[in-house]
């Protein structure tokens, strides 16, 4: 939150003209923003009524004017479908990543790559790049649905988002493969990822 206090803010107030003032709240958590403009509103209400009981005149009620600058029409869903798209890229590749290869470990048919003339990279790479490419088409279908289902509105560039998810999901199949590498289950794969 910010408050904007204009510079003849006290004259104003003592020659008895009606002064204002700015505050500026953040809007990306619905919540919390509402809950500041309740103190807001209580504060310049107090202020108000104080001020008259000095001059021992009638309090003037105050006039909050709200705008929106971000999320003019309040709504929570242009903070909840990108949080949720984070979220599953958060937890979905390396789910897949470290159930899969733990899967493997269960039947014994990772034995079978061990022997094989494959080096570390090459493995790695194997069983990293599927996943990669599955949440990456996952990830496009959630835009798709976020901005053609939803309304949510894309700011910037679409190739920087895309290459931001494609580093994000690299990284949570590796965090999957890491842990595939410490569990004999899947159970305790999905409880750790």
């Amino acid at each position: 939150m910010a408050i904007e206090v204009p510079p003849d803010f006290g004259r104003d107030i003592r020659r008895g003209a009606a002064p204002e003032i700015g505050a500026w709240v953040d809007g990306a958590m619905p919540f919390r923003a509402e809950t500041v403009r309740g103190y807001l509103t209580g504060l310049h209400q107090q202020y108000v009524a104080d001020l008259a009981a000095k001059e021992g005149s009638r309090p003037v009620p105050p006039v909050v004017e709200t705008r929106f600058v971000y999320n003019q029409d309040f709504k929570s869903i242009f903070a909840m479908v990108p949080g949720t798209i984070a979220m599953l890229l958060a937890f979905m590749p390396a789910m897949l990543m470290a159930v899969g290869v733990v899967r493997e470990k269960e039947l014994g048919s990772i034995v079978n790559l061990y022997v094989t003339p494959v080096t570390r990279l090459e493995f790695l790479l194997g069983k990293q790049l599927p996943y990669v490419i599955l949440c990456l088409i996952s990830f496009l279908t959630l835009v798709v649905m976020a901005v053609f289902l939803f309304g949510v509105t894309l700011k910037g560039s679409f190739w920087v988002l895309l290459l931001g998810a494609l580093l994000y999901v690299t990284a949570m199949t590796g965090y999957g493969l890491v842990i595939s590498a410490f569990t004999r289950t899947q159970i305790a794969a999905l409880f750790v990822a």
